[in-house]
């Protein structure tokens, strides 16, 4: 006889058992679901952080450095050497920094400078080579020391014209590559090599170690979007200047040890040369452009007690140019003596750009128009 207990539990509904291996995993798909929810609100979060970053710098000027068109920029500038000067051709612009805003028109042949017209009779023209002090980086064009030397000398002698082939990064090798790209246009009688110690050994020897002739025609795709982000992210460049602030070593320019000199030295020795044989009978004159711990003492003195230097080193690099010019009979100017002119650097030197004000380009132009040797005979 069954037990009431027992009648009671037959009469419970009895629903067929669940086989485990098909449960449902719920509560997994809902951690799955909150963790897929997460990273979208922290993609959002960060979008809308950037988005707002960049419509500020926007808003606020900040002027990503480098140089504009039509608004358009920072755009990538060309590989100089082979194709000409390091600037988009025939392009009239602006160059930004966080220190200036100046005008920038640039020529057929990528130089900030005229465009070059058929050569007069009896006309003799100067090219003077060199970097972005040369190019004038910071100054208006009229500042520049080549066009003040250019201004004086036709003043005394209207039948001498002097062309600026500057171009940033660009040492010895990179500018005799520059000048053979474009001598037969210009038509140069002689050349005034701006040598600037304060990275044109590493220039020099950078120049050799890579394949700039390969660069000029094979662009990665890192390369794309890098350039893509430069021209239309100021986020991007904002983050990627204030990196390099931050975390870059610094390095005075133009003081060597004299192993390090004599490890850099073969490259510009084999520029040099390279630059004579290119010119063959057309005269050569080199003028140095010294580094700042070169002409201002007082940051020689930081430089040398943080840096552990010594008095002899100092002048290195130019004693070494300077013999080199020596002995193969080139003339030699030296510009130190004329940067020394400045009462202190924040007079002629920028900030945070570190290239020559306005001031410091009017010295070296008065140096060279106080040079006997600039006196040339109508032809």
């Amino acid at each position: 006889m069954d037990t009431a207990g027992e009648i009671l539990n037959r009469a419970k509904p009895r629903w067929p058992r669940k086989d485990p291996s098909r449960a449902l995993p719920t509560l997994p798909r809902r951690t799955f679901k909150i963790q897929i929810f997460r990273l979208l609100t922290v993609l959002l979060g960060i979008t809308v952080a950037c988005t707002i970053a960049e419509i500020t710098l926007r808003l606020v000027g900040w002027p990503a450095p480098g140089l504009y068109v039509a608004r358009h920029g920072p755009l990538k500038l060309r590989t100089p050497g082979y194709l000409g000067g390091a600037y988009p051709p025939n392009v009239r612009g602006s160059l930004r920094h966080y220190d200036y805003d100046v005008e920038w028109i640039v020529n057929s042949h990528g130089f900030r400078d005229r465009e070059i017209v058929p050569k007069r009779r009896g006309e003799w023209r100067i090219g003077i080579l060199g970097d972005s002090f040369t190019a004038g980086i910071g100054v208006r064009q009229e500042e520049r020391f080549a066009d003040i030397f250019a201004a004086g000398t036709q003043r005394l002698q209207p039948h001498i014209t002097v062309w600026n082939l500057g171009a940033p990064s660009c040492g010895t090798a990179c500018e005799a590559e520059m000048l053979k790209r474009v001598d037969q246009d210009y038509q140069l009688d002689e050349i005034v090599l701006a040598f600037y110690g304060g990275n044109d050994l590493q220039d020099n020897s950078s120049w050799y170690s890579s394949n700039p002739e390969r660069a000029v025609s094979q662009t990665s795709p890192v390369d794309k979007v890098q350039d893509w982000l430069r021209e239309h992210s100021r986020l991007s460049t904002f983050l990627w200047v204030n990196g390099i602030r931050a975390w870059a070593t610094f390095e005075p320019p133009g003081i060597y040890s004299q192993p390090e000199l004599d490890r850099f030295w073969p490259d510009t020795d084999r520029s040099l040369q390279g630059l004579v044989d290119i010119l063959g009978s057309k005269k050569l004159t080199i003028l140095y452009l010294p580094a700042e711990p070169e002409w201002s003492d007082v940051v020689w003195q930081e430089i040398r007690s943080r840096y552990h230097f010594v008095d002899g080193e100092r002048h290195l690099v130019k004693r070494a140019v300077a013999d080199w010019s020596n002995g193969h009979r080139i003339e030699f100017i030296d510009a130190t003596d004329w940067l020394r002119k400045c009462d202190s650097s924040a007079a002629c030197i920028f900030p945070v750009d570190g290239h020559w004000k306005a001031l410091g380009h009017s010295f070296v132009a008065q140096g060279l128009l106080s040079q006997a040797t600039w006196s040339r005979p109508s032809k």
